[in-house]
């Protein structure tokens, strides 16, 4: 949301925006939505499609990497998690404070929240790996 050096007032009066900057938050919405439910779906699905396979299940945990496994799907779950729930509680307090703006502590902590789009990567970046990770790992037993 913001360049180096430079923050931008959060406002929900859209006159004040330009089209193209509506255009490209409701662009960024978009793909971090479908980005959000693909890393939860894949994190959940993966080790239900993983206890699904007999064949797969017994042989992870022949090998004593089934809890690992699983344990790097859940990881990678719960980052994504606690994003949202970061995010969501910075932007609740953004909204909250629009008539007044207060200077408090909080409300620079969320201020700071919503403009580290380095955490955000971050966190999706450290998700990404972990199911990589883990998926390379079942393929490498399994395949």
């Amino acid at each position: 949301m913001s360049g180096k050096g430079k923050t931008r007032k959060h406002t929900d009066d859209s006159a004040t925006q330009s089209h193209d900057e509506v255009g490209f938050y409701e662009a960024y919405a978009s793909f971090a939505r479908t980005l959000r439910t693909w890393f939860i779906a894949y994190g959940i699905g993966a080790p239900v499609l993983l206890f699904n396979q007999e064949q797969t299940w017994k042989h992870l945990g022949e090998l004593g990497v089934r809890r690992s496994v699983c344990a790097i799907f859940l990881i990678g779950v719960a980052i994504q998690v606690v994003q949202a729930i970061v995010y969501k509680s910075a932007m609740w307090k953004l909204y909250i404070d629009l008539p007044n703006d207060p200077e408090d502590g909080w409300h620079r902590a969320a201020h700071w929240v919503s403009n580290c789009y380095w955490l955000e990567f971050g966190m999706d970046a450290t998700t990404a790996l972990a199911f990589g990770a883990a998926t390379v790992w079942v393929m490498n037993v399994c395949c």
